[in-house]
């Protein structure tokens, strides 16, 4: 699928004309834009913010690439995508979340590579992580820290403990937590400021491994807060950190791409119930912060499935929907029959139209888990053109295809 495929009638005004051309052009003087989804598993969604990725890597510049990853598991694909080190799909599987697990992302590194192989260094696309991390490289910071003589192995590998912990709380795991707290503040602080270190690694990987260490040290700060304030808020809070500080010390030219799910990426408060990270992004960047939504009205897509034998979810599957909700946006799209659409909210033209994007809707936003007999539920209420800058519609997906 190409960026910029639309209806058939581009002076429709339900269309920002959404050639191309105009669609990569409303990104152009952007510094960071967050590519979102309906749900994890539809490959329409992969594949197209996939190509949005890369139209603006050939025509603007971009080098980052953000993934709602801890940046400790992305060490792998650069690995394979700047120096053709390892196994791509093996590399795939060490990204935290299955929903990047996919035949999609694997394209997706090897047109990096290819295109990392015929530019120079400055010029190579990385893959950085921006969620918390509950989880360590032990070896990495073996190799980092170790022949400094700062730390010892144990304490690296008491790091370990962090995801045998995830999860506890309780006055046992609070002194645990307490005392990992301190010990990658200890590591955090000798990667930012001892010479030693920075003299013998260079500050590319100083400064790649200080993001994987903020990223802990994230974790394992929220899990001292009371349960009550480790909301969804404060993650996103950290992932706009994350953004930003990517953007603003590993970006070459300041320019950062994020994919994520909608609910991450949008600008505004998510139905009053947390702030998320677009939101803060918005409130940093402000129009240097482009963000798209994107919504469908039916067809498959990948997910963890509810078994009712089991009651709970395991598995991942193909879940289907052959209609959606009536009145939602994905209906009301469809019934136009225009095919697949891109939005650019804020065209004068576009505002000229029907109200349809500048009212309240009801939208879908689904998860890593999907139970067919609350489908109802999964869905989100808002006014799109305050949620995104721009939105892509596609009337029917198909699911996502995951590596073997």
């Amino acid at each position: 699928m190409a960026v910029g495929t639309c209806c058939e009638d581009r002076n429709h005004p339900y269309v920002g004309f959404a050639t191309e051309d105009s669609v990569i052009n409303y990104l152009a003087d952007k510094r960071i834009i967050g590519a979102g989804e309906a749900t994890h598993g539809t490959s329409d969604f992969q594949l197209l913010k996939y190509e949005l990725f890369k139209a603006l890597v050939k025509r603007h510049g971009f080098r980052a690439l953000a993934l709602e990853v801890p940046n400790s598991s992305v060490q792998a694909a650069n690995d394979y995508i700047l120096h053709s080190i390892g196994d791509p799909k093996a590399a795939i599987k060490k990204l935290t979340y299955w929903t990047y697990h996919t035949e999609e992302t694997f394209a997706l590194l090897e047109w990096i590579r290819e295109h990392n192989s015929s530019v120079s260094d400055s010029d190579k696309v990385r893959i950085f992580g921006i969620d918390i991390s509950f989880t360590v490289d032990p070896q990495r910071l073996k190799d980092s820290l170790l022949p400094l003589e700062r730390v010892s192995e144990a304490m690296i590998d008491s790091l370990g403990m962090i995801s045998q912990l995830a999860g506890k709380l309780g006055p046992v795991a609070h002194d645990q937590w307490a005392s990992l707290d301190r010990l990658a503040s200890k590591f955090l602080n000798y990667v930012q400021h001892d010479k030693d270190f920075r003299h013998r690694f260079g500050e590319t990987y100083r400064r790649n491994l200080e993001l994987s260490l903020i990223g802990l040290k994230q974790f394992t700060s929220v899990r001292l807060l009371p349960k009550r304030k480790q909301s969804t808020s404060y993650r996103d809070s950290c992932m706009a950190s994350n953004a930003v500080w990517v953007s603003e010390n590993l970006s070459p030219n300041k320019k950062l791409f994020i994919g994520a799910h909608n609910g991450h990426i949008q600008n505004v408060r998510f139905e009053s119930r947390y702030y998320p990270m677009g939101y803060f992004l918005k409130q940093q960047a402000g129009d240097a912060y482009y963000s798209v939504g994107f919504q469908f009205s039916r067809g498959d897509f990948s997910a963890v499935l509810y078994r009712p034998e089991l009651k709970r979810f395991k598995g991942i599957g193909k879940a289907t929907i052959e209609k959606g909700t009536k009145y939602s946006l994905g209906e009301l799209l469809y019934a136009t029959g225009f095919g697949n659409l891109f939005v650019h909210f804020p065209d004068p033209k576009l505002k000229a139209g029907p109200s349809l994007f500048y009212k309240n809707a009801v939208m879908r936003s689904i998860g890593c888990c999907y139970n067919p007999k609350r489908d109802p539920t999964q869905y989100q209420r808002g006014i799109p053109s305050e949620l995104y800058d721009g939105m892509f519609f596609i009337p029917a997906t198909e699911k996502t295809s995951m590596v073997d």
